[in-house]
Order: C-alpha cells, then sequence, then structure tokens
C-alpha cells in the first residue's frame, strides 16, 4: 500500500499582492500616475484569478446547494450581469466599459472586483489568514510612516498636489485617510493574536501614528471610519468577556455615533468640531443622484455618466451657490451612484452583496471564540470601515480592493473553522487538495489567461499607457505665439 503524502496547507498570496500592489503602485511620466497603473495591475490579477476559478469549475457545488461561498458567488454574478446590461444601455460604450474619469469606475472595473471577491471566498482559510495580517502590517507600516514624510514636506515622489499633502499613494487626502482607517483597524486586532511581542510593540506604535496621519489630512470620512471601524472591535472585544458590558458599550457607541452625525451636518453640540462644509456638496451631489433615479429607474443614466447628467438633475440652489458651469463626476456615495448610472436591479443586488456579507460577519462572530474570534473581528472592522466611507465617497480603488477582498474572505471563514477543516469541508479548497481536471486547467491557464490578458493588455493597458505618457509630454510644452506654430501645436493636441 503506497503511503499517501501529508499535504501542505495552500498559501495564497494572490490577494495580499494584489492589496499591497494596488495601494503602492505608481507611474512616473504620466498625466495620471496613480489610477492608471492601478487598474492595470487589478486588471492582470483579475484575468489570473478568473483563469484559477475556471480551472476548479467543475468542483462547485450543484445550484440547489445552500453553501454561503456558492450563494454568495450568484449575488455577485447576478450584481455584474446587471452592471452588463447597464453597460449595452449606457450611450457612450467607452465609459460604459472603462469609466468617465481617470478612476475607471466602469463595468470592467467593477467585474474584476467581482472575480476577487469570488477568488478570496474560494481560496482562503484559517491555515493562511495569517497572510492578510501581515499585508496589514507591512502596509500599516509603509504607509503610515510615508504619510509623516509627507506632512513635514519630505516627500520623495514630487506629487503635483494643490490639496492636503497627506495623499500616500492614493492620489487624494480623503482615500488615504480611509485606507489608513482600514490597515489601523485590523491592526488593532492583531495586536491580539499570537505575534511576537516585538512586533505588537511596533504595531502599536505603528496604528498610533496611523492616527496621527488620518488627524493630519483633515479628512472627517477618515476619522469617522476609524472610530466606527475601531469602536466595533473593541466593542466585541469586550463582549466576549462580558456580554452585558459589551451590549451597554454597544448602546453608547451607537448614541456617540448619532450625535456626531449630527454635528457632521451642523446640529448639536458637535457641530463646531465635526461640521465641514463639505457635507454640504454631499447633499446636493446625493440628491441629484437621487433625481437620476428617479427618471431612469430601470437601467440609469448609464454607467458612469454621472457627471453627464449632473446639470440637468441638480438642484435648483447649486447654481446659485457654486455657479452655472461647476460640475461633479460622482454622487460620492456607492449605493445612490450605482442606483442613479445603473438602475434599480444592479442597485438592489450590491446592497444584497453588502447584506449577505454582513450577516456571514455576524454569524462568524457569533460561532467563533477564542483567537479564532479575534482573527475573524479584525477582519470584518476593516471591512466596516469600507462600508462606513462608502456612504459619503468615491469608490476609489485603493480602497474598494479592501472591501471587496475582505468580504470574500469574511464569507468564507463564517462557517469554517481551524477545528473543522477536514473531510466535511467538500468545498474549502484551503482545506484539502482538490483534485483538478487535467484538460481543463491546462486549458485555463495555457489558452484563456494568456488570450484574455493579451487582449487586456492590447486593448487597456497599452492604448491608455500611449494617451497617459503622450498627454503628460504634450503638457509640457509651451502654447506657440506664431501661426505656425500654433497650427503644429493644434495637430499634436489633435492626435
Amino acid at each position: 500500500m503506497v503511503k499517501k503524502k501529508k499535504q501542505l496547507p495552500s498559501v495564497e498570496l494572490a490577494i495580499p499582492a494584489t492589496l499591497l500592489l494596488i495601494d503602492f503602485a505608481f507611474e512616473q511620466g504620466a498625466s495620471d500616475p496613480l489610477n492608471p497603473v492601478k487598474f492595470w495591475i487589478l486588471g492582470i490579477f483579475g484575468i489570473w484569478a478568473f483563469s484559477r476559478l475556471l480551472a476548479k469549475f467543475h468542483n462547485f457545488s450543484p445550484l440547489k446547494t445552500r453553501n454561503p461561498k456558492v450563494l454568495f458567488t450568484r449575488v455577485i454574478l447576478g450584481f455584474a450581469f446587471f452592471l452588463f446590461v447597464g453597460f449595452l444601455g449606457t450611450s457612450v460604450k467607452s465609459v460604459g466599459l472603462l469609466g468617465d474619469t481617470g478612476r475607471n469606475l466602469g463595468f470592467l472595473n467593477y467585474l474584476l472586483l467581482s472575480i476577487m471577491a469570488i477568488y478570496a471566498a474560494n481560496h482562503f482559510s484559517y491555515l493562511n489568514i495569517k497572510n492578510i495580517y501581515w499585508t496589514v502590517f507591512t502596509a500599516g507600516t509603509c504607509l503610515s510612516v510615508y504619510g509623516l514624510l509627507q506632512h513635514f514636506r519630505l516627500d520623495f515622489l514630487k506629487w503635483n498636489n494643490p490639496n492636503n499633502s497627506v495623499i500616500l499613494m492614493t492620489g487624494n487626502p480623503d482615500f488615504a485617510a480611509s485606507l489608513l482607517a482600514i490597515v489601523s483597524v485590523v491592526s488593532f486586532a492583531g495586536l491580539f493574536l499570537d505575534f511576537p511581542r516585538v512586533l505588537k510593540v511596533l504595531m502599536g506604535f505603528i496604528i498610533a501614528l496611523s492616527a496621527v496621519d488620518i488627524y493630519w489630512t483633515n479628512a472627517l470620512q477618515g476619522l469617522i471610519g476609524l472610530l466606527i471601524g475601531g469602536g466595533f472591535a473593541i466593542t466585541v472585544l469586550v463582549w466576549r468577556k462580558n456580554k452585558a458590558f459589551g451590549l451597554t458599550l454597544a448602546g453608547l457607541e451607537s448614541i456617540v455615533g448619532v450625535v456626531s452625525i449630527l454635528g457632521a451636518v451642523q446640529i448639536g453640540p458637535m457641530a463646531k468640531f465635526l461640521y465641514k462644509a463639505s457635507v454640504n456638496d454631499r447633499g446636493y451631489n446625493w440628491r441629484a443622484a437621487i433625481n437620476m433615479f428617479k427618471n431612469y429607474p430601470i437601467t440609469g443614466v448609464g454607467l458612469d455618466r454621472y457627471g453627464a447628467y449632473f446639470l440637468q438633475y441638480r438642484s435648483p440652489e447649486y447654481p446659485l451657490k457654486y455657479g452655472y458651469t461647476q460640475s461633479v463626476t460622482n454622487a460620492h456615495n456607492v449605493f445612490l451612484q450605482i442606483f442613479a448610472t445603473a438602475g434599480v436591479f444592479a442597485g438592489l443586488t450590491y446592497v444584497a452583496i453588502i447584506g449577505f456579507i454582513g450577516y456571514r460577519a455576524f454569524m462568524g462572530i457569533r460561532n467563533t471564540s477564542g483567537n479564532q474570534q479575534i482573527i475573524f473581528t479584525g477582519l470584518v472592522a476593516g471591512w466596516v470601515v469600507f462600508v462606513a466611507q462608502s456612504f459619503i465617497s468615491v469608490d476609489a480603488l485603493v480602497i474598494s480592493i479592501w472591501g471587496w477582498s475582505l468580504g470574500g474572505i469574511i464569507v468564507t471563514l463564517s462557517f469554517t473553522s481551524a477545528k473543522l477543516v477536514d473531510s466535511k469541508n467538500k468545498d474549502d479548497f484551503s482545506a484539502k487538495k482538490t483534485k483538478l481536471n487535467k484538460t481543463r486547467r491546462i486549458f485555463s491557464f495555457w489558452v484563456v489567461f494568456p488570450i484574455l490578458l493579451s487582449l487586456f493588455t492590447f486593448f487597456v493597458i497599452v492604448p491608455s499607457h500611449r494617451n497617459e505618457t503622450s498627454t503628460a509630454r504634450f503638457l509640457r510644452i509651451s502654447a506657440p505665439s506664431t501661426s505656425q506654430g500654433q497650427e503644429i501645436y493644434k495637430r499634436i493636441a489633435q492626435s
């Protein structure tokens, strides 16, 4: 009888690598050195993840199964389908596919994020979850130190930045603050795990530095996210020791949260500390999105076409305050943005994704204990920050990649545990080595992957790179004063 070799647990590094690369990638010499290259990385990893999923597609459970991973996959595929319908109805197909601005919030962005979420839900378990915590520790250390350098004008990368100096590699202080809030609250939970004491001391310092960086950004959404996510993690940690005290703490945090929200909209005692004029701007953006949805409830106005319709559906008071020519390209609320641009079915399925992850998060916290509960709570706290900031911010890739990846991981961890990883968990990819069909695997990696990657490179990366670099070179050319020079300048601009 041949003795079987002991199978080592799968070490999943694709998601950690994607998170770090997207958050830190930039391209010098481009007119937009941040958004395009981050989107290219998402595309490459998304295509690779799709090829891996396709290779093991035959291992998925039957359609009648109630496995949370399969249900999660169905909801996400439903969201992608309704977005595709919205793309077909978008009048400008290039905008519908890639987006209206450099943020690339078109169909392709959400399709790739959906693939990454499904991949995360099918390739993680408690056997390799420390990879995510090491990723968070690494990101938190680099980001917080870089934020410190930016605040004191010691940035080794000379950004053309008219905003607050603390933008990290996100391009915006609001995004920087939200990203720091996500890694901070996950790192906080990591302090309670069995990491070396030296590392815990270092991470305590990094968490404190991240909080200071968030303060330096002057971004309200980062502060709110930090308070909500940190408060959630602390409440769960207290609740596991004393349920009555934990519930009391949750009630107090709810009261503080309501008072803070009222203060943010200039109501109550916290108004002088939390109110910012930009909150009023958000109100105008939200009302315009609601008006778009009312007029196009089924199809929306078109994927990422908010900016094209804003002047038509803005509030009558808006031009009196900001002028008749100023426009906005995003609703600054992910939920309203999807409802307004993709219609009711895409909006409802997105809400269903958030609701499903939230439900699995609740079930996971309730059904775990000890270190396993702390691990799970930290990831949920980071995801809670993502959801909280999505109510008042744009769906930036540097943040959304964390939200979608953590969402997939939460789903799969909510019904698996380190003690229960055995033959009963037939769908757990990391629990045992699944026997892939050799023909399907070869087809996925030697046919599907190179074809899709070639198409993405040829139709997205190459044109985008050419556009970004040529635009940057053109902007460095001074406008000529002679008629002959102006004619040449015009031809270069048109090209």
